[in-house]
């Protein structure tokens, strides 16, 4: 809402192979879906094919739009990000990488490892980093990004505020018959394990 900056997001289909959708309201602001091909780049711990977005006009819509920043996905959008490298080196643009680093011990497919160079590459080269935590950022530091270039923007809900907003509602969390309401925010995906959650609920 800053009339000093003008802004516009380019995002790709769904992809019918994972839990990766796109929100389906009316933005209110520039949004523009581009053409999608979904790139099989190995497969993840339960042998499922992974696959990776690329969108074949992004540098022609960055040619028409012309941004003096573009803040990219990480490696999870890797043939995007280069492109985006590739057009800010050219055209003198800044670049900032958003990317939650590397879970600690999750393992990763061998395609994932083969480009862990290049990734790298694109990390230490851009302008600054958008990480998803401070544990992100402490990946990056290792990594070789200098400090003064990465910048914490917590991928989730902000807990310390809901927490407070709980104390302000007080007794009415738990209504007259002793329901306890719970909201889970994220996708509904084995991996997560919600069977525990309501066991422990």
């Amino acid at each position: 809402n800053d009339p000093d900056y003008e802004s516009l997001l380019l995002f790709g289909k769904d992809n019918p192979n994972n839990k990766n959708i796109n929100y389906k309201a009316k933005y209110n602001f520039n949004a523009k879906q581009l053409a999608t091909w979904f790139i099989p780049f190995g497969k993840d711990i339960n042998g499922k094919k992974k696959y990776m977005p690329f969108f074949p006009t992004l540098f022609f819509h960055l040619l028409k739009q012309k941004p003096d920043v573009v803040l990219c996905e990480g490696a999870s959008g890797l043939p995007n990000a280069i492109i985006i490298k590739i057009f800010c080196a050219l055209f003198r643009k800044k670049m900032i990488f958003w990317s939650l680093g590397k879970v600690p011990d999750k393992k990763y497919s061998k395609a994932r490892n083969i480009f862990d160079w290049l990734i790298n590459k694109l990390e230490i080269s851009s302008d600054a980093i958008f990480a998803y935590s401070s544990l992100a950022k402490q990946y990056f530091i290792k990594r070789g990004v200098p400090e003064e270039r990465i910048f914490i923007g917590v991928n989730v809900i902000d807990t310390n505020r809901k927490l407070k907003e709980i104390e302000i509602w007080g007794p009415q969390v738990i209504n007259e018959k002793g329901v306890f309401k719970v909201l889970f925010v994220g996708a509904i995906i084995k991996e997560k394990r919600l069977e525990i959650l309501l066991d422990a609920f």
